[in-house]
């Protein structure tokens, strides 16, 4: 199951429904493949937008709560 990310002025979040405005990235949704996409900066690099400290750890925890991991 592939999650899309969005980019808005609040910051990064998940956007189950994939509607959502602004700038978005698709992930598979398990937490490896964040990590992973976090590492090479591959998901700052698609947002075209730098990762605030905390903000993968955030959308893997946004992750668990809506049952995506």
């Amino acid at each position: 199951m592939l999650m899309r990310i969005v980019s808005t002025s609040d910051g990064l979040r998940l956007d189950p429904s994939g509607s959502a405005p602004g700038r978005g990235a698709y992930l598979h949704a398990d937490r490896a493949c964040l990590e992973a996409a976090d590492r090479t900066a591959a998901l700052g690099r698609a947002l075209r937008t730098g990762l605030g400290d905390g903000e993968v750890g955030r959308l893997e925890h946004e992750m668990e709560r809506i049952g995506a991991v």
